[in-house]
């Protein structure tokens, strides 16, 4: 039995994204750059967090739910930066072998209300 269920139940504000630039270079002969700087204008989590192991739940198939929200996480103004390289070719298609380098992004915190939690 675990101590708490966490479930992650869906995540919006995916689609208000915003590109700010976009930044193209050739860091080697044969290779092509792109990295694209962003921002979420909002992101907000719905989360359930269940507590299974308590002694109200001990003989249950059930747990207590300490935590319905869909406001825990994760904030406005969330930054990104993607970095996109590929290898050039002299013949079509002239950029091949896509790969993402990097990704990063601000920091996302869940909040639950609860110090313990």
């Amino acid at each position: 039995t675990t101590a708490y269920e966490v479930r992650a139940r869906w995540m919006s504000g995916l689609q208000s994204v915003f590109l700010r630039d976009i930044v193209m270079d050739v860091p080697r002969e044969d290779t092509i750059r792109a990295t694209v700087y962003g921002q979420f204008a909002e992101l907000n989590l719905s989360l359930t967090v269940e507590e299974c192991v308590t002694p109200d739940t001990l003989f249950r198939s059930d747990c207590d739910v300490v935590l319905d929200s869909a406001d825990s996480c994760c904030g406005a103004y969330k930054q990104f930066v993607v970095i996109v390289e590929g290898t050039c070719d002299s013949q079509a298609p002239h950029v091949r072998d896509l790969e993402i380098k990097t990704i990063e992004l601000d920091e996302l915190v869940i909040s639950t209300g609860y110090e313990w939690l």
